[in-house]
């Protein structure tokens, strides 16, 4: 496995500008109205094109839907004021990548870059408009309530990358502040060690800036606060800094056991060896 040099982020130090409320609650519904009109055009634009897949070949569709993802991914991060730097190249098509995992927030920045499907949680397809949107973009969706669901999904991961599809999940199969990597859960894997498909992985972090100095709270979400309250507050904040890694090469293992704990440590290394601790509120 590669070794990394570890980089250095300027952490924010000064506190943010103390903004009126008014005005960042003014941000938070600009920015909220823009993300669901946004979001309304490319839902339009993908069920318009939709009858494409009756007669043309199914690599138009797949190339459609590639398109649609990352505008709509770039064009959501600038609405919120999220900027991505990216290091690494994305794996050559069909992939499997894995990730560690903080927020909702990582499929956004993700999308922008990667012209991959998403295993996401059950519970965002209920979101309105996004859930059915992200729907339509092939989504693949894990009851993580339902261990046995687990079948379902690896099924679905299978087929995607038996027909060229590349495919990204989240095998922590919750969220953490970033400061960690969870266990990383083996049953979701049974794709790629029945297939003996290498399992490519990338980290995903988010930085302090002056008006998010602390985004394990801003942005990461992990405790019991609701969707809408988090949200709200995320939209509020002026500038989000976050860094995609891809790491050069891909791990393969026999059992999905091996597979999970040789990518859990290879994403702990990478994570940890890149960024410094977080300061916490």
């Amino acid at each position: 496995m590669a070794s990394f040099m570890p980089i250095q982020y300027p952490v924010a130090t000064d506190p943010p500008r103390a903004l009126p409320r008014w005005w960042r609650n003014g941000r938070m519904a600009t920015r909220m109205g823009l993300v669901f009109a946004w979001t309304f055009l490319h839902l339009v634009v993908r069920l318009t094109l939709l009858p494409l897949r009756w007669w043309a070949p199914p690599s138009v569709d797949w190339r459609i839907r590639e398109v649609i993802q990352k505008v709509w991914g770039r064009g959501t991060q600038r609405i919120m004021g999220i900027r991505v730097k990216v290091i690494g190249k994305e794996p050559e098509d069909p992939y499997f990548l894995v990730s560690n995992h903080l927020s909702y927030v990582d499929i956004i920045a993700f999308s922008g870059c990667v012209r991959c499907i998403f295993v996401a949680m059950k519970e965002m397809s209920h979101w309105p408009l996004i859930g059915y949107t992200v729907t339509q973009m092939q989504t693949i969706f894990i009851d993580r309530m339902k261990p046995r669901d687990a079948v379902r999904v690896n099924e679905a991961v299978a087929d995607a990358l038996s027909n060229g599809k590349s495919v990204i999940m989240f095998p922590e199969a919750t969220t953490s502040a970033g400061d960690e990597v969870l266990p990383f859960r083996g049953a979701i894997l049974d794709a790629a060690v029945r297939l003996k498909h290498p399992v490519h992985y990338a980290t995903i972090q988010f930085h302090p800036t002056p008006s998010c100095p602390f985004p394990t709270r801003t942005v990461c979400w992990v405790d019991e606060t609701p969707f809408g309250e988090h949200a709200r507050e995320l939209l509020r904040a002026r500038r989000i800094d976050a860094t995609i890694t891809f790491a050069p090469e891909p791990i393969q293992a026999d059992t999905r056991k091996d597979l999970a704990l040789k990518l859990e440590a290879a994403v702990r290394a990478q994570l940890l060896g890149e960024n410094p601790a977080l300061p916490s509120p």
